[in-house]
């Protein structure tokens, strides 16, 4: 901005809409998932959106804010100063306080926050309301909730008879109907839809799916399949259309408990210490994924893998061990292709970028690592020992820890200015980076 002071041409050219969209959309200041996620005008929504209790901002303030989405400027003055409030540490709490047990998974589209419990419920939390019925109760799992996936509600599962939800009310802030699908110790899977408006909420579990032998415990899902992992050491494809199973992974030796994917790989992590690579298409594997240094044969409570994180916009996978270490491995499709025709299962030490994350002595990672989550800018990894540690994405820096929770973090989301993460301690805590 000191530029923009020497002349009027310096000016006009500093503040042209273009250098501010280009800045936006470069991988140093991108947030895919943000922008993949939510509405654009939430990207610069008013300050107290996740805070209703505080004052309404003030006609000055507001007029501060852009008319739409497309302001590119506010886009990239908003993500400069959150930015700067991650270095800082700088963020305000909300809790999220109602479950009797522990909270194993989240799930959240920007309007909505969902917590699967211990309890065998699931909570479904409006974030920008502090109305009496801002928590919804789902019970119909006989176990507890290990695991969600929330998603627009694809247009095959839509009943043409109900009219949108837009039409009903014009409100910008009208959350979307949605899909969420929960996966449980009960081995099933169940499909819900969710409608609401700021005066009525109606949730419909509209099918179970079933197949696992185990509980299930983890699941990526869009808007035509779902995946899920389980104990019983298989993953499965589901056809969310048809509800049915289409596919099924085979190879691990223990519990799968975390997987990732994206256009023609699949990802999974499991009790057996590895990480396999598969192919969407053919279900064939293509990798297995070794930890240097493990000893071959080693006991299954060594270093099994808890979380995966697959940063896309650099090709890693982010690999965390029970040990508290983390892995990031170089992922190249042409590479791993290669070998379509003929599946290999070995050690693959050329593909290792960095052995560990490693963290400061404020971050000693001798806590168990319970989940992982990013956005493009940051790292996060939830612990055991209360906290959520934060990395610099593109340098694998340590910038931060957060504390909040009074026990161990089970489950973290990232978007954008803002946390989520679940605990043993039943909570759910917001932390809201976007803080002036």
């Amino acid at each position: 901005m000191r530029a923009s002071q020497v002349n009027r041409a310096w000016y006009k050219a500093a503040h042209h809409p273009r250098l501010f969209q280009s800045l936006c959309c470069s991988p140093e200041w991108s947030l895919p998932n943000l922008d993949a996620n939510f509405p654009p005008s939430l990207e610069c929504r008013s300050a107290n959106f996740f805070f209703p209790d505080l004052p309404s901002p003030t006609a000055q303030e507001s007029s501060k804010l852009p008319p739409d989405g497309n302001d590119w400027f506010q886009k990239f003055k908003w993500r400069y100063q959150v930015r700067k409030n991650w270095e800082r540490g700088k963020h305000r709490v909300r809790r999220f306080v109602g479950h009797t047990g522990a909270v194993h998974c989240l799930a959240y589209d920007a309007y909505r926050i969902v917590s699967g419990s211990a309890d065998s419920t699931i909570c479904v939390w409006k974030v920008c309301s502090n109305a009496n019925w801002l928590a919804q109760t789902l019970r119909g799992h006989s176990g507890a909730v290990r695991c969600l996936e929330l998603l627009p509600l694809p247009a095959s599962l839509a009943s043409p008879s109900t009219p949108p939800l837009q039409s009903q009310s014009p409100s910008v802030w009208e959350p979307p109907e949605a899909l969420l699908i929960s996966g449980s110790v009960d081995t099933n899977l169940k499909l819900w839809r969710l409608s609401s408006t700021f005066e009525w909420s109606r949730i419909t579990c509209i099918g179970t799916l079933q197949g696992h032998l185990d509980t299930v415990r983890c699941l990526q899902a869009d808007s035509e399949k779902a995946i899920s992992g389980s104990y019983d050491c298989t993953m499965r494809l589901w056809d969310l259309a048809s509800s049915t199973q289409k596919a099924i992974f085979r190879g691990h030796t223990a519990g799968v408990v975390c997987l990732t994917y994206d256009d023609s790989l699949l990802y999974s992590g499991s009790l057996d210490n590895t990480v396999r690579v598969w192919s969407l298409r053919t279900t064939a594997c293509y990798y297995t994924l070794v930890r240097p240094g493990t000893r071959p044969g080693a006991e299954f409570w060594t270093t099994p893998v808890t979380s995966l994180h697959l940063d896309s916009q650099r090709r890693r996978l982010f690999v965390a061990h029970h040990d508290g270490r983390i892995c990031v491995w170089r992922i190249s499709s042409t590479s791993l292709l290669e070998n379509e025709k003929t599946p290999v299962s070995v050690e693959q030490p050329e593909l290792i970028e960095q052995l560990c994350v490693e963290a400061t002595n404020e971050q000693s990672t001798g806590a168990v690592i319970r989940c992982l989550a990013g956005d493009g800018w940051h790292l996060l990894c939830g612990c055991d020992d209360q906290t959520i540690k934060i990395w610099r994405a593109d340098s694998n820096k340590p910038i931060g820890c957060i504390r909040g929770h009074e026990d161990g973090v089970t489950c973290l989301l990232v978007y954008g200015s803002v946390v989520i993460s679940g605990s043993y301690d039943k909570n759910v805590i917001l932390y809201d980076f976007d803080v002036s």
